[in-house]
């Protein structure tokens, strides 16, 4: 989804991720139908400037507020509308190069540290652009090892984050022996399904994250898989990482005009696996939110 690209959750991956990815933009708000206006944002972005062209909405309406940032460019705009009555008056945006962006905080605080610091803060991305090679590692200060994958899990199912299920992905087929590519790691994921009797077809996967509209796996493909599971070793560290919605454990996704919940429900002594899918709704989130939880609720 094109327009989810510039907002923290479509934000890309790459090789050196630094505070997931984001930074936060922080808000005015005003009369209904005038201009929202850029605060500030956290941490400061010297490199950035920001165009607002979001609309205060009325109240109710929510943050319908995106995030566009041309390709090599350095003005970031802002479009949409933002409701007088959100409470946040925040929005977060994909940081768009990480490695750069953690080269210049890294050079200025060396340089508050008294520390010198040789040459400006560049990245692959910027060196690219300068049409600039990229200069080979000459020493190596030190190894930085990520948390278990259990615990990488366990935030990635209960904060969604996007950036996490990408790396993962393309993680799985490096370590196939693959290159890390996203259709590389779409295939390791299919085949190891396939072999615990899921049908190929019924997964049509173009992301990690779900994000794409592409994307189509049927309820009752992520319902064998939630059987699956509980049959491997690490069910337990899944299982744990799921969220709890409407007193159930079970993980929500979503994308425009659609929302969808999969997990596990005990009922009268039984645990079913379910999942359940609405596309192109109409209405608010909320009210189709109240309706699915009408169904899953015969479950209790």
């Amino acid at each position: 989804m094109y327009y989810a690209l510039g907002n923290y959750y479509g934000g890309g991956i790459n090789a050196l991720s630094w505070h997931e990815n984001q930074f936060d933009i922080k808000l005015t708000t005003g009369a209904v139908g005038t201009t929202v206006n850029v605060l500030r944002t956290v941490p400061a972005m010297p490199y950035l400037s920001f165009k607002s062209e979001v609309t205060n909405a009325p109240a109710g309406t929510g943050d319908k507020a995106y995030i566009y940032l041309p390709s090599g460019g350095k003005l970031m705009y802002l479009r949409g509308t933002y409701a007088i009555d959100q409470t946040k008056k925040t929005v977060s945006a994909a940081l768009p190069d990480p490695a750069y962006d953690i080269a210049l905080r890294l050079s200025d605080t060396l340089n508050k540290l008294g520390i010198s610091v040789n040459g400006s803060p560049q990245s692959t991305t910027t060196l690219a652009i300068a049409q600039q090679s990229t200069p080979a590692i000459k020493n190596e200060l030190t190894n930085i090892l990520s948390p278990e994958l259990s615990k990488i899990i366990y935030w990635l199912n209960q904060k969604s984050v996007n950036l996490y299920a990408e790396q993962l992905l393309k993680s799985l087929a490096m370590k196939a022996g693959k290159e890390p590519t996203t259709p590389n790691g779409v295939q390791v994921l299919q085949d190891f399904w396939v072999t615990k009797g899921i049908d190929a077809k019924s997964m049509n996967i173009y992301d990690g994250s779900g994000l794409s509209p592409g994307n189509r796996v049927t309820t009752m493909t992520m319902a064998r898989v939630l059987q699956s599971a509980k049959k491997e070793s690490w069910f337990n560290y899944f299982y744990e990482s799921l969220p709890i919605y409407n007193d159930m454990k079970m993980k929500s996704g979503s994308i425009a005009d659609v929302l969808a919940y999969t997990g596990y429900q005990t009922y009268k002594g039984r645990e079913f696996c379910f999942s359940i899918i609405v596309n192109n709704y109409n209405g608010t989130t909320k009210g189709i939110k109240d309706k699915m939880f009408r169904v899953l609720n015969v479950m209790k």
